[in-house]
């Protein structure tokens, strides 16, 4: 089962690490990476993404006692829908994402729900890792007293928590 998710890790990092490289810039969130990638290749994407929930789910759900497995279902869903509801380059709009898509509807309930449900079980059930967001949480403060530009990568540093977060719950 571990085996899966390590595969899973593997992959989710080195598509990460490999689109920054290549474009020499990290991006606003994870999802917005899907902008790096040429139009006929953003099927990749939903490769990585899908695969990662997928991979997840059995190691996640068999770790969860059994109050709380609904939860571990509820946030690889949540992970799927992201997947499977990639966002859509939007020239005319602030940001350059099609907010009035239905899509990023899709996407964005995907996003929050796995967010939030993955951090909720973590906290019922492993609630010491939660410390992982201190240095998220340092940054951010930072950020916010200094009076510096807003922090463009929050989103994207904020996802790598939670994804980071959520294999240690799951790996330990």
């Amino acid at each position: 089962m571990n085996t899966l998710v390590i595969i899973a890790i593997t992959l989710l990092v080195a598509y990460t690490i490999i689109l920054c490289v290549v474009n020499k810039h990290i991006p606003d969130s994870l999802s917005q990476s899907v902008f790096f990638l040429p139009q006929s290749a953003s099927w990749i994407w939903t490769v990585v993404i899908g695969f990662v929930g997928f991979a997840v789910m059995p190691a996640i759900i068999e770790k969860t006692p059994i109050n709380w497995q609904f939860l571990a279902f509820i946030a690889c869903f949540g992970l799927l829908l992201v997947a499977v509801a990639p966002l859509l380059p939007n020239k005319e709009s602030e940001g350059g994402i099609d907010t009035t898509d239905l899509a990023y509807k899709v996407h964005m309930i995907g996003a929050f729900t796995c967010a939030i449900c993955s951090q909720v079980l973590v906290a019922i059930c492993q609630w010491w890792l939660l410390f992982g967001w201190i240095p998220w949480l340092a940054a951010m403060a930072y950020t916010i007293n200094v009076n510096l530009a807003p922090w463009r990568t929050k989103v994207f540093w904020a996802e790598m928590t939670c994804f980071a977060i959520t294999f240690a719950y799951v790996l330990i």
